[in-house]
C-alpha cells in the first residue's frame, strides 16, 4: 500500500482528524506504519482508544473500501490532495484540525490564496440573500475568490454573486 492509499484509508475513520493524525505521525512516522501497527501500539498514542485502534486495524485489512474509493475517484475525474501533498492549501494546513484528504473537482489556483468565506442561514431573508449576492459580486470584481458551502440561502447567493461578476468561487462540502 502506498502512503497516498494509506491516507485515504485513514480518512474513512471519522474519529481521526488532523490532531490525532499528527500524534500518530509523530510516533509512527507515516500513514503506512500507522496501518501496520498493532492495536496495542496504536493505543499508546494519546486520544487513540481501543475502539479507534480497532477501526484502524479493521479498515486497513479491508482493501475493498479503498478499491471502491479509488475507482470512484478515477470514474469522476477527482483530484485528491493529502495533507502531505505540496499542493495542499497552506492556509488550510495551518488550522488546528485540517482535513487529512481533500477531494477536488476543478482547479485550485494561486490567485485563490486571496479569498473570503461567506456563509449564513439556509432560511435567509430576502434582504440577506440580496446583500450576500451583492457583497460576493463586489468581492469578485476586486479579484477576491468567494468560498462557501453549497447550501441554500446565503451560501448559494454568495456563489451566484461571484459568478455574475465573472469571479472565482469555491464550494466546500462537508
Amino acid at each position: 500500500m502506498t502512503e497516498f492509499e494509506a491516507l485515504i484509508t485513514l480518512n474513512f475513520i471519522p474519529d481521526i482528524g488532523g490532531i490525532r493524525l499528527k500524534r500518530l505521525f509523530e510516533y509512527f512516522g507515516n500513514a503506512c506504519n500507522i496501518l501496520e501497527a498493532s492495536e496495542d501500539k496504536l493505543q499508546k498514542i494519546e486520544g487513540i482508544t481501543k475502539n479507534i485502534a480497532n477501526k484502524i486495524k479493521n479498515l486497513s485489512k479491508n482493501g475493498v473500501v479503498l478499491d471502491k474509493e479509488l475507482n470512484l475517484i478515477k470514474k469522476n475525474n477527482i483530484k485528491v490532495l493529502t495533507i502531505n501533498d505540496k499542493n495542499y492549501p497552506v492556509s488550510l494546513k495551518a488550522i488546528t484540525d485540517p482535513p487529512i484528504v481533500l477531494y477536488v473537482k476543478g482547479q485550485i489556483k494561486t490567485e485563490d490564496l486571496i479569498s473570503i468565506s461567506l456563509v449564513g442561514s439556509r432560511r435567509a431573508s430576502f434582504y440577506g440573500i440580496v446583500t450576500a449576492e451583492n457583497l460576493a459580486k463586489e468581492l469578485a470584481l476586486k479579484k477576491i475568490c468567494v468560498v462557501s458551502g453549497m447550501a441554500r440561502g446565503i451560501d448559494t447567493a454568495s456563489h451566484k454573486g461571484a459568478l455574475k461578476a465573472g469571479g472565482r468561487t469555491i464550494a466546500i462540502l462537508g
